[in-house]
């Protein structure tokens, strides 16, 4: 695939990226508090070409109109 990839998960969620083939770019997990294991669990594979694979939390704007 070429270009970029962000992944949104919700709070107590968990990813794995250990299967993802990056040429000329990055793949990463910016989460703060990362769960080793969580639920639900990502599984990400593949192959990413000049681009990333970048995995983030949920959005703040939707936690607080969620929390009302």
């Amino acid at each position: 695939m070429f270009g970029s990839l962000e992944v949104r998960l919700p709070n107590g969620a968990s990813a794995s990226i250990d299967d993802v083939e990056v040429y000329v770019g990055s793949a990463s997990d910016r989460r703060k508090d990362a769960p080793a294991e969580g639920t639900p669990h990502v599984v990400l594979t593949g192959r990413m070409v000049c681009g990333s694979v970048v995995i983030k939390g949920p959005r703040r704007a939707l936690l607080r109109r969620h929390r009302g």
